[in-house]
């Protein structure tokens, strides 16, 4: 590594953690490497991507989120005397051709790079990717290396507000890099005195210099945990959310502690009786609006009449309570093996700027949604037979009903 970087002509030396960060990136098969805003991480690994297939012949592809990041890591391309020549197949589509004759694809997170086979691939500014990259192309991304014994997966960029680098650190092998760790930082000088003046907001300081993960206006939830317990299935409540998929969402509630047991996704659409396994249990769905509608299913409608649930509208003052009343709880204990997506959306819900959690088309937050229904126990409205006229007559309006489902 010593000699290869001796060859490059920076203009500026090579300090031993950034060799030790090569040196991580050539031995895990996937790592993430977090470092402060300027902290030289495109060049860098520009230099280590070509150092790599030099040494290897292996096939890579470096992959930036946005057009300005791959425009800045083809700089450093173009100045690597390992170079031999560049094919501009588009504005965002490179092929990199070394002395050795190997090519590696420089390009962005898009469908028009999915046709290579691959032993690895850098991701650079991982936390600039945008909604429908990260919902529709990058989960293909791993499938260009499924014939590879290599498949290695690098990671860079400074941590943002939910992004999906942060989940990443949390999974693989993460080496961080805050601002006072990287020499050329201390030694300009401007970080330390945007810090002092005070104008910059913490939280800010806080994710893109010190590289610590923290949200705007706080966290919703400041006391989650990992963990698993023993529970009777009778002391599950349940509350559910309906979209395109309808998630369901089952807690235990414990005194002052709240437990994340169960998650559900089905397709009532498709499937009616989907969540029949609920009948008889507490259970919380989500009402109003398209819910009610017969164009829609009547999804609402459905789930009182098969499982004799409580319909609630989701209004702000609904979310008020709700949000108010989870964070009452001393602490929320998730099943995290079990409950992956209601995991990931509670952990990551913070507040909006309205002082309601944030529900945007970036953060849908259904799970939560499904979560927040089941955190306050119903009271099944079912009547039990008698042998009054009134409760009779009940009862035969309700089978009525369960004839338009069935």
């Amino acid at each position: 590594m010593n000699q290869y970087y001796s060859r490059l002509n920076r203009s500026h030396s090579f300090a031993e953690f950034q060799f030790d960060d090569w040196e991580t990136a050539w031995n895990e098969t996937k790592a993430v490497f977090i470092r402060s805003r300027g902290g030289s991480k495109t060049e860098d690994f520009t230099d280590w991507i070509i150092f790599r297939v030099l040494r290897t012949n292996e096939r890579w592809a470096w992959l930036a989120c946005k057009s300005g990041q791959l425009s800045q890591a083809m700089v450093y391309v173009r100045e690597n005397p390992f170079v031999r020549r560049i094919q501009r197949e588009s504005a965002a589509k490179y092929n990199i051709f070394l002395w050795t004759g190997k090519m590696i694809r420089f390009g962005i997170v898009s469908t028009s790079n999915l046709g290579i086979r691959l032993d690895g691939i850098v991701y650079d500014e991982f936390e600039d990717l945008l909604p429908a990259q990260e919902s529709d192309v990058y989960p293909q991304m791993a499938g260009m290396m499924t014939t590879s014994l290599i498949h290695k997966t690098i990671y860079l960029g400074t941590l943002w507000i939910d992004a999906l680098l942060n989940e990443m650190a949390e999974q693989y092998p993460t080496v961080v890099r805050p601002w006072d760790t990287l020499p050329w930082l201390v030694e300009s000088g401007m970080i330390k005195e945007e810090i002092e003046k005070k104008i910059t907001p913490e939280w800010e300081i806080d994710m893109l210099y010190r590289c610590i993960p923290t949200a705007p206006s706080g966290v919703l939830f400041p006391h989650i945990e990992e963990g698993v317990i023993q529970y009777h299935p009778n002391n599950v409540q349940f509350g559910i959310d309906f979209g395109s998929e309808d998630m369901c969402v089952g807690v235990v509630i414990n005194g002052n502690v709240c437990y994340i047991v169960e998650e559900y996704t089905r397709q009532l659409e498709l499937d009616r009786t989907g969540y029949d396994f609920l009948r008889g249990r507490s259970v919380e769905c989500e009402g109003g609006g398209y819910n009610d509608s017969d164009k829609y299913g009547e999804k609402s409608k459905l789930m009182m009449d098969r499982v004799l649930a409580t319909k609630q509208a989701v209004t702000n003052k609904w979310k008020q309570e709700r949000q108010m009343l989870g964070r009452t709880f001393s602490k929320i204990v998730i099943d995290k093996k079990s409950c992956p997506n209601c995991y990931k959306d509670v952990k990551s819900a913070v507040f909006g700027p309205d002082g309601l959690y944030l529900k945007d088309t970036k953060h849908p937050n259904h799970w939560l949604d499904a979560f927040l229904h089941s955190i306050k126990k119903t009271v099944s409205n079912y009547i039990a037979a008698t042998t009054s006229a009134s409760s009779s007559l009940t009862l035969r309006q309700r089978e009525k009903m369960r004839e338009r489902y069935r």
